[in-house]
């Protein structure tokens, strides 16, 4: 009962929040985005166990690699970018990314990245 409550309370005092916009979803890059970061979890998970060179390893790799430029070729083409690389070229953001990744992470943690 309270949650028929809560979601009546909610669709009454909550406005509309969605924004019109005449860009459509972006399959690619979304896709793309997805199989370049179950490619490289992949890798980076299972490796120390399958170990570091071991064929499947590696192709996970090579398939997050090859997602992950597919996915910064196809951003780079787009008019309204699901993400838009280009932020990457100034220093701060590009650093920042790069220091948050490993420091957030279950491997940067063991790795003392993160104390």
């Amino acid at each position: 009962m309270l949650v028929v409550v809560a979601v009546v309370m909610a669709l009454r005092s909550i406005p509309n929040s969605r924004e019109a916009s005449g860009r459509g979803f972006d399959a690619v890059g979304s896709l793309s985005s997805v199989v370049a970061l179950v490619g490289l979890v992949f890798f980076l998970h299972e490796a120390p166990e399958r170990g570091w060179t071991a064929p499947v390893t590696l192709l996970s790799l090579l398939v997050g690699v090859i997602a992950a430029a597919g996915f910064v070729a196809w951003e780079l083409r787009r008019q309204a970018p699901l993400l838009d690389v280009r932020l990457f070229r100034e220093r701060g953001l590009a650093s920042g990314s790069v220091t948050a990744g490993p420091s957030g992470s279950p491997r940067g943690r063991l790795l003392g990245v993160n104390q």
